[in-house]
């Protein structure tokens, strides 16, 4: 079993190297490229684009609105979603991660996201979650990953996943429906 990154995984199965993958969405660069190359895809399981804030932050929650206004540069301070009146700093993955593409599909659909002084990228999940802790050790941040590898292969404990439209992102949320940015893996 070898683990990569996302874009790199389809790369390695169209060049042979690999056999199988077991992996998330394809970015948009493979989506073209299965139009002349196609590849047979399973869904075996669901997970779900889950957004993480410090602890110390007060918020438990952001609305679907709330969300795609701060990734799209239109809100910059926690004030402006009931929070403190703080930077907010929007932690993103770079085009083409397997996270990124699920931000894409599931929250911004055709609203694109912006960089800006309040915008950081982080080429692996792992540096994102660490970076929003170590980034001058205060709650002002905000990321996302998915769902598994937050809560069970890299947590956090200064980190807690936070509710979208009221509904915080669990194992039951998950299954039953009730969180809604979920996608088959």
């Amino acid at each position: 079993v070898v683990h990569t990154k996302t874009t790199n995984s389809y790369n390695r199965l169209y060049s042979g190297e690999v056999d199988l993958l077991i992996v998330y969405e394809p970015a948009e660069v493979i989506v073209e490229r299965m139009k002349t190359e196609p590849l047979c895809i399973k869904p075996i399981g669901l997970d779900a684009l889950v957004f993480l804030a410090n602890t110390a932050n007060p918020l438990n929650s952001l609305t679907m609105e709330q969300l795609v206004d701060i990734y799209s540069g239109k809100i910059t301070n926690w004030s402006e979603v009931g929070g403190l009146d703080r930077e907010l700093l929007a932690f993103q993955r770079p085009v083409n991660s397997g996270s990124q593409t699920l931000m894409q599909k599931l929250v911004m659909k055709d609203v694109p996201m912006v960089d800006g002084d309040n915008v950081f990228r982080y080429y692996t999940m792992s540096d994102i979650l660490e970076g929003m802790l170590s980034y001058n050790n205060e709650d002002n941040t905000l990321g996302y990953s998915v769902f598994y590898y937050a809560n069970n292969m890299y947590f956090e404990k200064d980190l807690k996943l936070m509710g979208v439209d009221g509904v915080v992102p669990s194992t039951q949320t998950i299954y039953d429906g009730s969180y809604k940015l979920t996608n088959a893996f």
